[in-house]
């Protein structure tokens, strides 16, 4: 990684270092490891000795040895490049002894590397030419098919180790074996980018086919959407035309029913109209019968008194039977009882309206109603037809008829 990455890095990391203690172990173990590396990157070993030996303090508190030896070897690298060359071999000679009964490959691989580091810049080239091949020898047993740029890099210091002992051959075969791994790296590199590119443009076309599958679904189902519409527009109009034709057959079968009712009522009506017209006939029948044997018995009455016999006894007690009849006749009970329940709302209405008329004012109100002349209602009640006149005219006075209504067309008016 460049420097400047490092120090982008760095600025982005440093800021959380106060919140490390809400972190759970292993995040906040990899972000000590990360903040430690990028320091170092940068040279500023000062601040990363602090962190290892921040990393170093929690691991031992967790006794975490992984960590605890990871620690201790940057520290000792940390040391290397403050120039406390000897300082560095003895911490990473610590963790190498370690090691030797805690095996982990890819601390093993850098404890080497570093001590080859160290070695060669003491001036012990032998050692610095041991470790670095173990370092190397190591790379090949734990990734035999893969080829990686610290492998490059133990490369380069081998080269750098021969040089100083001035064994040329040796210097160039390692530098060829710096360049076979660099080409080797670009050569993967192109593969992974061609691989990347083909990857890309395979997802770039997978997409546009499931865009198109997406596009042509949503038009499906638009397509599916209005038809849907379409039929429950459909339904709802057939159930609406449906209830239009069941309300036109109830409101025909209503109109119907109301035209039958009203021919039933009308034909009722009638029926009633006749009836109480033939009762009406009855009543005035009965009347009329009435007066006019009330009549034929005075004229016999007077008939008799002329007779030269009517001082006889027999003529006598003739003549009581006469008028005991006559008087029977002219009596309004059984002829008013009849009258009053045909005419029943009549009688109170009178007697509602004007509290003041007699039951003889009744009699000739009802008599009246039943359309019976003057001279038939005096021979009914057994008076003169003057008298009947002179009755109806008071009768008149007192119920404020108005002039121009006839006493019959106002008994008419109060009840049909």
């Amino acid at each position: 990684m460049a420097k400047n990455q490092h120090k982008k890095a760095l600025e982005f990391l440093v800021p959380f270092i106060k919140d490390t203690g809400l972190l759970p172990y292993s995040y906040k173990m990899f972000y000590l490891r990360n903040l430690a590396t990028c320091y170092m990157d940068v040279s500023n070993t000062s601040k990363g000795i602090e962190i290892n030996n921040i990393l170093l303090k929690i691991a031992k508190e967790r006794k975490d040895n992984y960590e605890v030896w990871w620690a201790k070897e940057q520290l000792s690298y940390n040391y290397y490049l403050q120039g406390n060359i000897k300082r560095a071999v003895d911490t990473s000679l610590i963790v190498r002894n370690y090691l030797k009964s805690n095996p982990n490959i890819e601390a093993a691989l850098n404890n080497s590397y570093h001590l080859g580091l160290y070695y060669r810049d003491l001036g012990d080239l032998k050692k610095a030419i041991f470790y670095t091949e173990e370092s190397i020898a190591g790379e090949f047993e734990n990734n035999e098919s893969f080829v990686n740029k610290d492998l490059s890099i133990k490369y380069n210091v081998l080269a750098s180790i021969y040089l100083k002992k001035r064994d040329y051959k040796k210097v160039d075969y390692y530098y060829k074996k710096v360049k076979e791994v660099r080409d080797s790296i670009r050569s993967r590199e192109k593969l992974l980018f061609s691989t990347f590119i083909i990857t890309n443009e395979n997802l770039f076309e997978e997409t546009q086919k499931n865009q198109e599958i997406v596009y042509n679904n949503t038009i499906l189902e638009e397509k599916n959407t209005k038809q849907w519409l379409f039929i429950v527009i459909l339904v709802i109009a057939l159930v609406a035309f449906l209830l239009i034709i069941f309300t036109v057959y109830l409101l025909n079968k209503n109109k119907k029913g109301a035209i039958k009712v009203k021919k039933l009522r009308a034909s009722e009506k009638k029926l009633l109209e006749e009836q109480i017209q033939l009762k009406n006939n009855e009543l005035e029948a009965t009347a009329s019968l009435l007066s006019k044997r009330v009549a034929i018995l005075n004229q016999l009455k007077k008939q008799l008194k002329a007779t030269k016999f009517s001082a006889e006894e027999k003529v006598v007690n003739t003549l009581k039977i006469i008028t005991q009849l006559i008087n029977n006749a002219s009596d309004m009970n059984a002829l008013t009882n009849k009258i009053s329940s045909r005419y029943a709302s009549l009688t109170i209405l009178l007697k509602e309206q004007h509290p003041d008329l007699s039951p003889r004012d009744i009699d000739y109100c009802l008599l009246t109603k039943l359309d019976l002349s003057i001279k038939e209602t005096a021979t009914i009640l057994n008076v003169s037809p003057g008298t009947v006149k002179v009755a109806r005219s008071r009768l008149k006075t007192r119920m404020n008829i108005p002039p121009e209504v006839s006493f019959k067309e106002y008994l008419n008016s109060i009840i049909e």
